[in-house]
């Protein structure tokens, strides 16, 4: 097969399987939340199984400092695809937003559970336990994100 045919395939696989998350990462990342609600809701709308369109809309009510609505849609990505860490970490982030702790912790847990090595999770778990005066496991946790990441300002600076 040559370079074009190649290409056109590569541009309809992406268009068939990569669209809602290339499109997901460049709103967010460019910061048009109105524009990728918008967006998602439509995809939700038309796919209500969509599981990574619910965790993008998801991500975008928390942005839009709307975090109920986003803790539904973060669930419903949860469901759809209980193995994605991401998920389960946004989720918890969702959790925090609304002051349920016990829950926050919890989706980190799970996230670490899926993937181990996921900075932001052992990060971010590591605050709870800070915030909940456990001390070692705060400190144990902060160790494991700078193993990691040696320059993490966040864990250098709760670690001391």
């Amino acid at each position: 097969m040559d370079a074009k045919r190649w290409i056109v395939l590569f541009i309809l696989m992406l268009s068939l399987f990569g669209c809602t998350a290339l499109k997901g990462e460049r709103l967010l990342k460019n910061e048009k939340y109105q524009d990728g609600l918008a967006t998602f809701k439509r995809i939700v709308q038309e796919e209500p199984k969509n599981a990574e369109a619910h965790y993008y809309l998801g991500r975008f009510y928390l942005a839009l400092e709307r975090p109920e609505e986003a803790l539904t849609h973060l669930n419903q990505a949860v469901q759809g695809e209980p193995q994605k860490a991401d998920y389960h970490f946004w989720l918890g982030v969702a959790h925090w937003a609304i002051r349920d702790f016990e829950s926050e912790r919890n989706s980190y847990l799970k996230t670490l559970a899926i993937d181990p090595k996921h900075v932001p999770a052992r990060l971010y778990l590591a605050h709870t336990f800070l915030d909940s005066g456990e001390w070692q496991e705060a400190l144990d946790n902060y160790d494991l994100v700078l193993l990691r990441d040696p320059y993490n300002p966040e864990a250098l600076y709760n670690r001391a």
